[in-house]
This record gives structure tokens, C-alpha cells and sequence, in this order.
């Protein structure tokens, strides 16, 4: 029985403080400087203002959600409210107080100017300070309160060291993009934002680009890039990072998808004319072959031996030494006609070919070829 007067005492207690509590609303923070990048102390400083007042127990903050459901109703908006808009709201909102403000960033401070409004006299007392602390936000929340409650307390301390400054640089930088392509669609971070002029001289600029990473994009049919060694086809995208007040050079090698077929595949192409040599002369051939091939693997082969400008027979006489083992490559051509073999080995396929005036030598790898990337 004892313990039952007691819990009724207890609720009886804590419904009289509920009703004693000053019912709060804390509304908008403007940005004087007007910079989006210093938009972020708002939320600080509102956290702070908030955790401050709602962990008094003689004062209810109005939570965001019922603030925001009396402006639709009421068709207003927090950024313009005069006061006398702003005592209605309150009126609305059953609030004793309301709290609005504004702050300007000053380089190495910040300053906060708040106002209080007593919703039922209209009475309005203003708050200053700056600083680059927490504390002095804990500061003006001491305040607000004293003038609120009565009570004078103490916040600030030692946790109060934190800086509201973001310690980053957040001056926009700009983005200079080189490409030879013509009216290629470009997209940063997603976003479509023009077309490439396709003049190497003249690039697409990209200025208020936020400090930090960012993503671009190229897109044009059949132009793109390759991943090596494995060779896939992809239309153009990167990752960039954009430094404070900076400018980034970007010049990717964007082409067609047989551009890097073309430019990969030959791996030694050499002829001669018969003409250009002294009959009898013996040319020699030592040519080196080095690739990494599809699957990631090193190749490595020697081309040597020897072509012999006889007068009336040549004569080719080589030997490719791949992957540490030797195949011999041997043309004889009596009557200067045409004559043409051709081998694949592993990887690589070697072209010999004779005519009436020349000979020529070739070897192409076989793991890449033109048109590729257009199979299903």
C-alpha cells in the first residue's frame, strides 16, 4: 500500500513538472554569408541549441515534424516569417517561446545572433557571441535558459573544446576536360551537364565543382576505352578528386574500339625492296617479341636469322623462338613471284611474303582482332 502512495505521488510529480515546462520552438538558422558551403554550422549549431534545451526538464522542445505540419497547414515558410507571423505560429504551435536566428562564418569564428520571442507578451531579447567552439554555443544556451527558467546553470566545459569549424578548405574548384570527340555527352557525378567541344585546344570547363571526389562520364557510340590486358570495351568513366580552389586537368585517351586493336595488334612489321639491297646481300634479323596476353600471361619470343637478296633466288631463313621454343620459318623464292605463308603459334601468327619487288615480315597477335568488341 505504501509503495502504490508512492508511484501515485511520483506520476502525480511528473505530470505537474510536464505541465510546469516551457514549451519551445526553435526555428530557422540563416546563413548571412549566403555561401551554400557553410551551410553545415547551421545543423551544428542547432544540435548543440538542441541537446542544451531539451536536457532540461522544465522545458519540451516542439519537434520538427509538428513544425513542419503547422507551416503546410498554414501555408507558411520559416525563411521571411515577421514577427508577427512568427507569434502566430507559436499560437499554433501551443509554444511559451520561440527561438530564431542567424550566423555569419568569419573565417576562423563564427557568429551567432539569436532572438527570443515570448509568445504571449511578443516581448523579443536578442543573444551574441562568437567563437569557434563548442562552449560558446553552450554559452548562449546558458542564457536563453536563465531567461526561460530562472535557473542559471552551467554548460560549458572541458567536452566543449570541439571545434564547429570544419578545419577543410571548401573553396569550389573547376574541372578542364580535353577530349577529340565531338558532342559526346558529358555527366559529373551522374548528372548531364553539355557536350565536348572536340578541340584539343579548347576544353569543356566545369567551374563550382565542390572540394572531394567526383565522378565523370563520357558517352558516344561506339567510342570509349579498353581495360588491359584482358581487353573489354567500356564507354569512358573516372573517379577524380578536386582540390580546394584548384583547377584538374583531365586528357583521357578516348577512341574508337578498333583504334586500340590497330595500335596493339601488330607486333613487328619490316619489308624491304629488293632494289634498295646489293644482290648477294644478306640482311640479318634479331627482333624481340614481349606482350601479356588476354589472360594476364607473359609472352616473350625472338625473331633471328636471315634473308639473302640472291640474284635470281631469295632466300628467307629464320627461326621464332617463343615461349622457349623454336620453330623454323624457311622461304625459298627461285622466280622473284608471289608467294605468301603464314603460321600461328600460340598467341602470335607470323606472315612471310614474297613479291616480284619485295618481301615483307610480320607478326600480329591472334588474341585480339578488329571487330571483337561488336560479338554477342
Amino acid at each position: 500500500m505504501k509503495r502504490l502512495f508512492l508511484l501515485i505521488l511520483l506520476l502525480i510529480s511528473l505530470s505537474l513538472s510536464a505541465q510546469d515546462a516551457r514549451r519551445i520552438a526553435l526555428l530557422n538558422l540563416d546563413n548571412v554569408n549566403g555561401d551554400p558551403q557553410y551551410d553545415y554550422l547551421e545543423g551544428m549549431i542547432r544540435g548543440v541549441l538542441l541537446f542544451d534545451l531539451g536536457s532540461q526538464s522544465d522545458i519540451q522542445l516542439v519537434v520538427r515534424s509538428e513544425l513542419n505540419g503547422i507551416l503546410a497547414e498554414q501555408q507558411l515558410a520559416l525563411s521571411g516569417l515577421v514577427q508577427d507571423e512568427a507569434i502566430e505560429l507559436g499560437q499554433l504551435l501551443s509554444a511559451d517561446y520561440l527561438i530564431s536566428g542567424e550566423y555569419i562564418f568569419l573565417g576562423d569564428e563564427t557568429m551567432v545572433n539569436l532572438s527570443l520571442i515570448d509568445v504571449k507578451t511578443g516581448v523579443s531579447s536578442a543573444y551574441r557571441a562568437r567563437g569557434s567552439l563548442e562552449n560558446f554555443i553552450h554559452g548562449l544556451a546558458e542564457e536563453l535558459i536563465l531567461d526561460i527558467t530562472g535557473r542559471e546553470i552551467s554548460l560549458q566545459g572541458s567536452d566543449g573544446e570541439r571545434s564547429i569549424i570544419s578545419l577543410r578548405d571548401e573553396t569550389p574548384g573547376s574541372l578542364a576536360f580535353f577530349t577529340i570527340l565531338q558532342q559526346a555527352e558529358i555527366y559529373i557525378d551522374g548528372n548531364f551537364v553539355g557536350y565536348s567541344t572536340g578541340n584539343r585546344q579548347d576544353p569543356f570547363i566545369m567551374e563550382d565543382l565542390s572540394p572531394g571526389p567526383h565522378s565523370i562520364a563520357l558517352h558516344l557510340s561506339g567510342f570509349g576505352v579498353v581495360n588491359k590486358p584482358e581487353y573489354t570495351f567500356h564507354q569512358y568513366e573516372e573517379e577524380f578528386t578536386i582540390e580546394s580552389g584548384k583547377k584538374l586537368t583531365l586528357r583521357p585517351e578516348i577512341h574508337s574500339a578498333n583504334h586500340f586493336i590497330s595500335e596493339d595488334k601488330t607486333l613487328f612489321s619490316e619489308w624491304w625492296r629488293y632494289s634498295q639491297l646489293e644482290t648477294n646481300e644478306t640482311v640479318e634479323l634479331n627482333v624481340p617479341i614481349e606482350f601479356t596476353n588476354r589472360s594476364g600471361e607473359e609472352q616473350r619470343g625472338l625473331l633471328s636469322g636471315t634473308f639473302f637478296n640472291g640474284e635470281p633466288g631469295k632466300n628467307l631463313d629464320l627461326v621464332l623462338n617463343y615461349n622457349d621454343v623454336n620453330y623454323p620459318l624457311v622461304m625459298h623464292n627461285s622466280e622473284n613471284s608471289y608467294k605468301k605463308v603464314e603460321e600461328s603459334f600460340g598467341d602470335i601468327d607470323v606472315i612471310l611474303e614474297y613479291s616480284n619487288t619485295r618481301i615483307s615480315i610480320k607478326v600480329n597477335r591472334n588474341d585480339i582482332w578488329a571487330g571483337m568488341f561488336n560479338q554477342n
